[in-house]
């Protein structure tokens, strides 16, 4: 694989964590764009234990999308940035 094909991987993959953490970080604070915010998003089965555990759902929700968008966004930023020096091999 050469070196611009391992960054292009890696930048898709920064963009997927980028666009997940979004996901889960939106819909922890319930508002899911263009959605009905009392829908549900969970199946019936999840949706039950989310609201056994009422508030450290929602956080741990938060927590969880702000880690993977900001894991994201530190691999998409090291993949974009040019190299100070040469790269040797792939």
């Amino acid at each position: 694989m050469t070196d611009a094909a391992h960054r292009l991987l890696w930048t898709i993959i920064a963009l997927l964590l980028v666009a997940g953490g979004t996901a889960v970080l939106l819909v922890g604070f319930g508002a899911p764009p263009g959605g009905d915010p009392g829908g549900a998003v969970l199946g019936g089965g999840l949706l039950d234990g989310w609201r056994l555990a009422a508030p450290w759902s929602t956080l741990a929700a938060t927590v969880a999308g702000v880690l993977t968008a900001l894991a994201g966004q530190r691999l998409l930023a090291r993949e974009l940035r040019r190299p100070g020096r040469t790269l040797r091999g792939t």
